[in-house]
């Protein structure tokens, strides 16, 4: 160990003050050649200032053993029904994958005992000195061991991550799907499945997409029910029906935010109330002027913008556009479909390779899917009930911006987004400011809700170095103080995965 070499460092040091001693003495003789007095102090001199590097890096080398012995642990410590030559052989593999190269070391076989709740592993290694050599002491050993308590609860976790426009900057996407996908590896060290964990994405930007294979569910609203429903269209006529005459009109999948309260609740679906129903995003053609942008059809009729934006004759037997979700009816409807719960890691790691950063910032909308994903309820089941013990229920919500009202200079106000245009007031107003703060304060009550729900939440704020208010408002959301990361840069993102990753993992170092 590490001590054991240190007594014999200090064994060393004294020697090397003696020969210093023995220096000084010289020194005092006036007999003595300068020549010999530079060779006698050399020596010790060397060896007190070069023992203490060779001490420093035995404790660096350490740290990244003990690293990856930890990770080694817990990967055996989260697998199931393994033979002994299996578990040895997972231990090895991420033990080695965890460990960084390390020069003048020979790190020692790996050594392993299982029992059905506990897992010991060790490991020895010796170190080459660079400078203990002068007195003797050539190499270093260092051994490090640990154990893992095996514990049985299991987790569900869902990741809200922010797929807008600006996640295209800086490598900001890329190094968040490396840091998810690494996050997913953890999880499921050592297998392509697992019995003891269940994760789920909801990638949003100023909308989320539940997938149009959703189209007739229970709790879509297919009939136009809600009040929100066709509001922008005159007669009132609801979405499916308009996409229906269309010639080739088809749903994206996106949905649009409940009215309140009911965006910032898991309340059940039903017709008996129908503001409870999803509502499917319907982005309208809008009238055919400089001052529009989402202009996909011919207005047909002539007066106020308005009245030409409202029109309903123009969607019957029309060719709409249906792809990339850059003009139409599913006009910035650009996110990939949310991912229910699954054990699957093939599954999460092909939805994550999906993510496309485009839209703007509406943190509602990911945080009230990923409590959609994770409750035991409709829409989405395959979450456990509230009530298991045995089950930890997690969510992160990552964002690189603040809630985001886009406007526009028309009689909209604004771009389409889940809650609708700005001058139809689904948020309580028309003003592009007074919005975005009703928006902060629809995610602070959702994150109040959430956390009351039993579900333990991480928040993540990524290059806002100086926006102290967003901080602020995703500081207050998390669970604890602890559970908030601000991560101005791709690597401290990634160290936040991480901590979080180990924070779940559930698996008691106890040595």
């Amino acid at each position: 160990m590490i001590v054991s070499s240190a007594k014999r460092m200090v064994l060393a040091l004294r020697r090397a003050k003696h020969l210093g001693s023995c220096a000084r003495n010289f020194l005092a003789n006036r007999a003595g050649n300068i020549g010999m007095t530079f060779a006698i102090t050399i020596v010790p001199l060397m060896t007190l200032v070069g023992g203490g590097l060779d001490y420093s890096s035995a404790i660096v080398i350490r740290q990244k053993m003990a690293t990856a012995l930890d990770m080694a642990a817990l990967a055996v410590g989260k697998a199931a029904n393994l033979t002994d030559g299996e578990a040895m052989a997972v231990a090895e593999r991420v033990f080695q994958a965890n460990l960084s190269a390390l020069d003048n070391v020979a790190v020692g076989q790996l050594q392993m005992t299982v029992t059905p709740g506990v897992v010991n592993v060790a490991v020895s290694a010796n170190m080459k000195t660079n400078f203990l050599g002068l007195v003797g002491i050539n190499e270093v050993p260092i051994n490090v061991q640990n154990q893992v308590v095996r514990a049985n609860r299991k987790i569900e976790l869902v990741m809200a991550l922010d797929n807008t426009g600006s996640m295209s900057n800086n490598g900001k996407m890329d190094a968040m799907k490396n840091a998810a996908n690494e996050l997913i590896e953890i999880m499921f060290m050592g297998a392509d499945t697992s019995d003891k964990v269940k994760i789920g994405l909801v990638p949003f930007s100023q909308t989320v997409n539940v997938g149009s294979q959703y189209r007739n569910a229970s709790w879509m609203d297919v009939n136009g029910l809600s009040s929100i429903n066709g509001e922008n269209f005159s007669p009132k006529t609801h979405h499916f029906e308009l996409l229906s005459r269309t010639s080739n009109g088809s749903w994206g999948g996106c949905v649009e935010a409940r009215p309140a309260p009911y965006d910032t609740t898991d309340a059940e679906a039903s017709s008996s109330t129908p503001d409870t129903l999803f509502v499917p995003y319907f982005a309208p053609d809008e009238p055919d002027s400089y001052y529009y942008i989402n202009r996909y059809l011919s207005d047909n009729v002539s007066g106020t913008y308005e009245y030409r934006q409202s029109h309903t004759g123009k969607y019957l037997n029309a060719t709409v556009y249906n792809s990339g979700g850059s003009k139409g009816p599913n006009y910035l409807c650009t996110t990939p479909p949310v991912t229910p719960l699954t054990n699957e890691k093939s599954t999460l790691k092909s939805s994550v390779a999906s993510f496309n950063p485009q839209g703007w910032t509406h943190i509602p909308m990911g945080l009230s899917w990923g409590w959609r994903l994770i409750s035991p309820g409709a829409p989405f089941t395959e979450g456990t009930s509230y009530d298991d013990q045995e089950t930890v229920k997690a969510m992160i919500l990552l964002t690189d911006g603040e809630n985001t009202i886009a406007p526009r200079n028309n009689h909209n106000k604004s771009y389409y987004t889940a809650y609708g245009y700005l001058n139809k007031q689904r948020l309580g107003t028309d003003s592009q400011y007074t919005a975005i703060t009703k928006l902060n304060g629809k995610t602070s009550t959702l994150c109040q809700n959430i956390k009351a729900a039993g579900i333990r939440l991480y928040t993540i704020t990524f290059d806002l170095a100086n926006n102290t208010s967003v901080q602020n408002l995703m500081r207050d959301c998390a669970s604890s103080p602890s559970m908030y990361f601000n991560s101005p840069t791709n690597d401290e993102l990634r160290n936040a995965f991480q901590t979080i990753a180990g924070d779940l993992s559930k698996l008691r170092l106890s040595k």
